[in-house]
């Protein structure tokens, strides 16, 4: 793999495995990964450099490199694409995929995405095809996901927040490969009770000048 570029093998495998992790049967599939696709075809590497002239992409670095260290993981290789989707992925337990948009939106809740994939690199997910194993067994590793990130965060509220960010995702039901939103909202409330969180205070989170520091 080059240092700009993603192979053909690892960009086929993230257009498939995010546009099929993510379809809640808002149309037909093929669509959703052909708008993923016209996105990922200049994915780059994100280098210091790159990171430099991008808004919030320094930041965005020690984010994915400290939550990477709670995580125990080794920090992954981050690629960038403009797609306009706020895009976040891990094809791979190496790779991050993230959206320009997505890295100078709300960190908030961009920390809490890169979380729950990093549990699914810790849990072992991405070395899995998509699809494999059963219905309760692919629902299981998204909730373990969510807690993953409550977890390395100390901000369970973010991930609801992003949860809730679709109104119209709210009440669908429950797909092969996820449960329904709902269902990951109820478990996180449940999460946070067990571990003695309380309603979140927005003036507590870091903000980007924090982080950067």
């Amino acid at each position: 793999m080059g240092t700009a570029w993603f192979d053909f093998v690892t960009k086929c495998e993230y257009i498939f495995a995010s546009a099929t992790r993510r379809f809640r049967g808002d149309g037909p599939l093929l669509e959703v990964i052909a708008k993923r696709a016209v996105g990922l075809r200049e994915a780059k590497l994100l280098t210091a450099e790159r990171a430099q002239r991008l808004p919030g992409a320094e930041a965005f670095v020690k984010e994915v490199e400290r939550l990477s260290a709670s995580a125990q993981l080794a920090p992954p290789k981050i690629y960038v694409h403009a797609g306009e989707e706020l895009d976040i992925g891990m094809p791979r337990r190496d790779t991050l995929v993230i959206s320009e948009k997505a890295i100078a939106g709300d960190m908030r809740r961009t920390r809490a995405v890169v979380g729950h994939e990093l549990g699914h690199a810790a849990n072992g997910d991405t070395d899995k095809l998509v699809g494999s194993g059963t219905v309760r067994e692919q629902h299981a590793r998204e909730y373990a996901a969510d807690a993953f990130s409550a977890k390395i965060t100390g901000d369970p509220d973010a991930l609801i927040s992003t949860l809730k960010a679709d109104p119209s995702e709210y009440d669908l039901k429950p797909q092969e490969t996820h449960p329904s939103v709902r269902a990951r909202i109820n478990r996180l409330e449940r999460w946070k009770k067990r571990n003695g969180f309380t309603a979140a205070v927005e003036a507590d989170r870091p903000t980007h000048s924090e982080i950067q520091k």
